[in-house]
C-alpha cells in the first residue's frame, strides 16, 4: 500500500509539473453531497438504500488529462432486515475515504472555461463507527478496511464542479464462513463542490 501511495505522489508532481498552459489549472477542491447505499442481498440480512451524506476535500492536477485524491467523510445509511426474525433498521455506518482517481475534460465551452469530464480510479477505506440498532450489527461485524472502485461523470460551471459518482466496496463487508454470506456495499454519490484555482488561465494572466 505505501508502494501505491508513494506512485500516486510522484505522478500528482509529474502531472501538475506539466503542460503549465493549459487551460484547466490544478485546483483544491471542497465538495459535499448525498448519497444512497446498499448491500447486496444476503443469506442473513436484505437491504434497502437510505439517503446518507459525505464532505471532503481532493487536489486536481491540471492539463485535460489529470489525477485527483483527496480525503471524504462518508456517511451510509442503509435500512437493514434480519430475514431470521425479520427485524428491521437503519445502521448507519461511517467511513473515511481516500480516493484516487484519474479522470479526462471531454466536452468545453464558454471559452474553455466550462468543461464535462469523467473520472475512474478506487478509494483506500477504513470504517469508523457502527450505530446502535436491532438487527445484531456491530462494528464487530464488519471489516475495517476495504478498496472501493469509483466510477463517475461531472462538469465544470465556473468554480463550482457537480459529479455523479457511482461506488462498489469490492472488499467483502463480512463474510460468515459456511454460508453464501459475501455481502458489498454499492452506493450513489451526488456532489456539490468549489474549486479554488493554484493557477490563473493564461487568458487571465495576460490580462
Amino acid at each position: 500500500m505505501k508502494q501505491i501511495l508513494t506512485s500516486v505522489l510522484v505522478l500528482l508532481v509529474i502531472s501538475s509539473s506539466k503542460g503549465q498552459n493549459d487551460v484547466m489549472p490544478a485546483c483544491i477542491m471542497a465538495n459535499a453531497g448525498v448519497n444512497l447505499t446498499d448491500l447486496n442481498r444476503n443469506y442473513f440480512y436484505s437491504s434497502n438504500a437510505q439517503p446518507g451524506y459525505q464532505i471532503g476535500g481532493n487536489f486536481r492536477t491540471n492539463g485535460d488529462i489529470f489525477l485527483m485524491a483527496g480525503i471524504q467523510f462518508e456517511q451510509i445509511n442503509p435500512k437493514m432486515t434480519y430475514l431470521t426474525t425479520n427485524s428491521t433498521d437503519k445502521v448507519s455506518m461511517s467511513y473515511l475515504q481516500v480516493p484516487v482517481l484519474a479522470g479526462a475534460h471531454i466536452v468545453k465551452w464558454n471559452e474553455k472555461q466550462n468543461t464535462f469530464h469523467a473520472t475512474l480510479g478506487g478509494s483506500f477505506t477504513t470504517l469508523l463507527d457502527v450505530s446502535e440498532n436491532n438487527v445484531g450489527i456491530s462494528k464487530d461485524d464488519l471489516r475495517t478496511f476495504g478498496f472501493t472502485v469509483k466510477a463517475g461523470l461531472g462538469v465544470d460551471i465556473w468554480k463550482l464542479i457537480i459529479d455523479l459518482n457511482y461506488n462498489l466496496l469490492i472488499t467483502k463487508v463480512y463474510d460468515t464462513p459456511g454460508y453464501n454470506n459475501k455481502a458489498k456495499l454499492m452506493s450513489w454519490e451526488l456532489m456539490l463542490g468549489y474549486k479554488f484555482p493554484l493557477k490563473k488561465h493564461e487568458q487571465q494572466d495576460a490580462d
